[in-house]
């Protein structure tokens, strides 16, 4: 890709301001993803595997996460921004998609998403649940507001936030910046998919200590809600509010329930990767329509990058 191209290409992304004169060859964009996420990886995998060691002494995962993830993966990003990228200071967030443009419509769109993913995963697993058809029955699925409303602040403000900082705020968009134009949003979401399912190995393997086929589903469930991660970034202006609800909701088990106390459901099966495929795969559809209806207006609900 031409350094014409390329700037091109940053003209159109209001989520990216980089100047010209911090413009960077296209393989080293690809290559400072690559040595983030494997700094990343030197990280969190001892620290993953200490994991259950402080958990037997009493301490629980969740405590050392406050702490351990915000500083691991902003330390990165920063790290990246200031020594492989050269970013000026005054430009870390924006770079990374943190910025007020678009911010309240990221999180009303983020909390659409999630909406629509939720209604049709669990009516999906209704409909392809072997045995007898269930029907719909709305119920509230949580019985302590307060508990509900701590479990969602620190699924969004910690877990949603820094890992979608890490994931697609830098991550990705290196990724955008350095694979050729031709195709490369597709190739940097599935290239980012496929290392954000990487990432989630080390607690797979010593945390929960999934046995291979757990590992493979829930390896195969980041992959998908990766690529709708990435597309949402991607098409609401690289602004990373919508991602960061978006992740922290998917996260906290949902406040509403199709499903009946009485319904006993296998949650791994055919049925589930369909039901996983066609949630994903609506709830980007949705985001693609939304971004074409008010692309010519400029002024949509989504902002066309």
């Amino acid at each position: 890709m031409s350094q014409k191209t390329k700037g091109d290409f940053l003209s159109r992304s209001k989520g990216s301001k980089r100047l010209i004169s911090f413009h960077i060859s296209e393989n080293r964009h690809v290559l400072h993803a690559i040595i983030a996420s494997l700094a990343f990886m030197a990280v969190w995998t001892p620290y993953r595997y200490v994991t259950p060691i402080l958990i037997s002494k009493g301490i629980s995962m969740r405590e050392v996460d406050l702490f351990v993830k915000p500083l691991v993966k902003s330390g990165i990003v920063f790290l990246c921004l200031k020594f492989l990228d050269r970013i000026p200071k005054n430009l870390y967030l924006q770079e990374l998609g943190i910025k007020r443009d678009g911010l309240f419509k990221g999180i009303f769109l983020g909390a659409f998403i999630w909406f629509l993913y939720t209604i049709v995963w669990q009516y999906a697993i209704l409909c392809l649940s072997e045995g007898e058809l269930f029907y719909p029955n709305l119920r509230i699925a949580i019985s302590n507001p307060l508990e509900y409303l701590l479990n969602l602040s620190y699924y969004v403000l910690i877990v949603g936030l820094f890992e979608e900082m890490f994931a697609r705020g830098y991550i990705l968009k290196e990724l955008c910046l350095g694979i050729g134009r031709k195709l490369s949003l597709i190739v940097a979401i599935l290239a980012s998919a496929c290392l954000f399912s990487l990432f989630h190995l080390p607690i797979d393997i010593f945390v929960m200590r999934y046995g291979l086929i757990q590992i493979q589903y829930h390896l195969f469930f980041t992959f998908l809600f990766s690529i709708l991660a990435g597309h949402l970034f991607i098409r609401s202006g690289w602004q990373i509010s919508g991602v960061v609800v978006l992740h922290g909701l998917i996260d906290t088990s949902p406040f509403f329930s199709l499903i009946s106390l009485d319904v006993k459901l296998q949650f791994m099966g055919r049925g589930s990767i369909i039901a996983y495929l066609l949630s994903f795969s609506i709830s980007v559809l949705v985001i693609e329509t939304l971004y074409r209806a008010t692309k010519r207006k400029r002024k949509g609900f989504l902002h066309p990058y």
